[in-house]
């Protein structure tokens, strides 16, 4: 019997929390690919503990002893064990009747005023949200234990120069870690080590292994940030780079693109850029993967030289024979192949003056001075050139202090006027925002489809179930205020909504649904057995407190060793264990208290338009749905002699 009251119900229940967590497997992005496998998990173990819960749970309670049996007495230390046994049933059923049905009755009587104070705690979160009391940081950085500096001259730069640079880095630590005080007392560096590339003399790395964050008592982006300050700016450096071991997203969280055909226009625009990050209180590490290289001789040609028949190639040409030199032949010498080469000798290569008395060749075989058909410049060259699509690229990147600076709030100020009145002063630029922050709106572009189709599908599971549009609509309301408990979680914990909340929020909507079902079909239950409207839904509530309270409890504290895990691996999941803890734990009051109100509500909906279409102001049962299921109409059957007679109908 007990399986039959509640197995519809709880088969809904497992269904809307599968179909919460299915979308999850399909979110796109990086984060989609770590987190494709917790949807999985949660799916089997929710399939297999529902067999479990509808056929293998009822034949263990066979064995239990008939509660309807009068107990024997029993004395001593066994009588003691059935009260201890007992004692927190018949408190919660206690508290049920004693404190929850009168505030409940209270809730119902004046139901608007309910429905106000809910209106009220979702704009008191937005207002929260607003007011940066609740923070959205959607990957706050890790705290590891490793640092690591990366110092890059221009090439050609001698290794003196950079060793001097590093030694300077190394320093600069050493000082920070002095002055920082752990909370174990321990040393902060376990382990430093710098050196030189030796295929690269003009990069140079120092790396840092410290004690763990708990021992530790300081981030480590605290330190990267007071590292960066103690080094200042090296002269001479193309860039200098401060990372932190990081789990999940890798990269600088401000990162943007700009192209443009020329490089000297992306390049003017990535320093106007730069520029205008460093207004920002709480950005540093502000660079571009722009590289100076070595300084080389631009030839561009005069009119003349076209007049003689020289072209830009002929030019080129004759200067890479003479300066490189062009291969006539190999000669074989035993088993070696030695290469002939054309050119000038080497003392006559060693100058620039050289170059410019240099002749070249017209087409007609005359010598004429380099100098009279080409000018000659000194320019700086590039190490390297990105391109995308066919235009040059450069890519600015930027750090951010997440205690003073949000990177989403800063590249959506950007976007808001400033970008594009970059590209209104300088001609063909295009912009483009890259990197990690692309990577987030792809996946809270995958999460809020998913959402909406969970949502969905939760409706449609729920309007099977009880027969009925308007109470999965009544149900599908409280997933917001689980989302508001999931905020008002992480501003309790001290913690900001990351991406990985989000996915949690996700997974929120179909587990916050559960104690609903259960309310809901209680309540329908004891309308259709004919108990008064406003009678069934306290009765309903009062019924079904202690297995919704059990329910929230188990899901709270089975979250709480996640939620209180240190592990610097535990990190990333502890978001997503507090939205679904906190948002279960206050839906679940909304739960007991809205949603009695908000049948009411619902009901007196139902007589005003009853009263539209008949003209006749009906009981509150009469337009409940949920009161025809077990109602025994009487329908009329006609003999053969015309006389009626009544006879029950079908349930």
């Amino acid at each position: 019997d007990g399986v039959m009251e509640v197995g519809a119900p709880v088969i809904a229940a497992v269904t809307t929390t599968i179909i919460a967590f299915l979308p999850l497997a399909f979110v796109p992005g990086v984060m989609g690919k770590f987190m494709v496998m917790m949807p999985i998990i949660v799916i089997s173990a929710l399939l297999v503990s529902l067999v479990e819960c509808l056929f293998m749970l009822p034949a263990h309670l066979n064995h239990l002893p008939d509660p309807n049996k009068h107990p024997t007495r029993s004395t001593g230390l066994g009588s003691r064990l059935q009260r201890a046994r007992r004692w927190p049933g018949h408190a919660l059923e206690r508290f049920a009747h004693v404190v929850y049905r009168p505030i409940v009755s209270r809730a119902v009587h004046h139901r608007y005023v309910t429905l106000c104070i809910a209106v009220c705690m979702i704009l008191v979160t937005v207002g929260l949200i607003q007011g940066q009391y609740i923070r959205i940081v959607f990957w706050p950085p890790a705290d590891g234990n490793h640092l690591r500096s990366r110092i890059e001259f221009p090439p050609g730069t001698r290794a003196e120069i950079t060793k001097a640079a590093v030694e300077r880095t190394r320093q600069a630590f050493e000082k920070v870690a002095s002055e920082t005080k752990t909370v174990s007392g321990d040393p902060l560096v376990r382990t430093l080590f710098t050196h030189v590339l030796s295929g690269s003399p003009n990069v140079g790395v120092v790396s840092i292994e410290m004690i763990e964050p708990g021992d530790r008592g300081v981030h480590s982006q605290d330190l990267t940030v007071a590292w960066q300050k103690e080094v200042g700016q090296i002269p001479g450096v193309a860039s200098q780079s401060y990372q932190e071991s990081t789990i999940g997203m890798d990269g600088a969280p401000i990162e943007i693109w700009l192209q443009a055909k020329e490089i000297d226009v992306a390049k003017a625009a990535a320093e106007e850029l730069k520029t205008k990050l460093r207004t920002y209180d709480g950005v540093y590490q502000i660079e571009d993967d722009f590289r100076p290289g070595k300084t080389e001789v631009r030839v561009r040609l005069k009119p003349d030289a076209h007049l003689m028949g020289l072209t830009l190639a002929d030019v080129a040409a004759f200067l890479r024979t003479g300066y490189y030199g062009d291969e006539p032949e190999r000669l074989q010498r035993g088993r070696d192949d030695v290469r002939v080469r054309v050119r000038y000798p080497r003392e006559e290569r060693q100058t620039i003056d050289e170059l410019e008395r240099a002749r070249i060749r017209t087409p007609e075989g005359h010598e004429v001075p380099l100098m009279s058909v080409a000018h000659l410049e000194l320019k700086q060259g590039y190490s390297t050139i990105h391109g995308t699509n066919g235009r040059r690229r450069i890519a600015v990147t930027a750090k951010a202090d997440m205690n003073r600076a949000n990177p989403s709030e800063i590249i959506a100020d950007l976007k808001s006027d400033y970008l594009d009145g970059m590209t209104a002063q300088y001609p063909n630029l295009s912009w483009s925002v890259q990197g990690v922050e692309a990577s987030n709106q792809e996946t809270v572009g995958g999460l809020q489809r998913g959402f909406l189709i969970a949502v969905f599908g939760i409706f449609v599971v729920m309007a099977m179930i009880f027969r009925s549009y308007i109470q999965p609509l009544l149900i599908v309301m409280v997933i917001p205020f689980g989302v508001i408990g999931a905020f008002w979680g992480h501003m309790l914990f001290g913690i900001p909504v990351t991406l990985i909340s989000l996915f949690g929020i996700v997974a929120l909507a179909g587990v916050v649904v559960n104690d609903n079902i259960v309310l809901i079909e209680r309540i329908n239950g004891l309308l259709a057995k004919g108990t008064p409207f406003y009678e069934a839904v306290c009765d309903g509530g009062v019924r079904r407190f202690r297995p919704i309270f059990l329910t929230t409890l188990s899901t709270s504290i089975g979250l709480l060793p996640v939620i209180s895990e240190t592990n610097l691996q535990a990190q990333v999941v502890i978001p997503m264990a507090v939205s679904i803890a906190s948002g279960v734990a206050f839906a679940t009051v909304l739960t007991l208290l809205f949603i009695p109100a908000m049948m009411a509500i619902f009901n007196d909906a139902r007589r005003l338009a009853h009263v539209a279409i008949y003209r006749r102001w009906p009981t509150p049962e009469e337009v409940e749905p949920a009161t025809r299921r077990g109602a025994h109409h009487e329908e009329e059957i006609v003999d053969d002699d015309g006389n009626t007679m009544s006879a029950p109908g079908p349930a």
